[in-house]
């Protein structure tokens, strides 16, 4: 039992990793996008003039993501 659940762990790690993919735009400023395992674009950030700003929002967005809470505003 503890196997299988390991493995479901594991499955469910693989299917939903996301990353940062960090981007220089034409006008030499940094954005950011929060990319799903599929290639799919999940987030697009701000545009930031120091690369250390945008790094930093990701560190923050990394550690605070998981304890985020969903406020639905289209309830009627």
């Amino acid at each position: 039992m503890v196997s299988l659940r390991r493995r479901r762990v594991r499955e469910w790690s693989e299917v939903h990793v996301m990353k940062f993919v960090m981007k220089r735009t034409s006008n030499d400023q940094f954005r950011f996008n929060l990319v799903a395992n599929n290639g799919q674009i999940v987030a697009t950030s701000e545009t930031y003039t120091r690369k250390s700003s945008a790094l930093d929002t990701i560190e923050s967005m990394r550690k605070s993501v998981a304890s985020a809470t969903v406020d639905d505003q289209t309830a009627s």
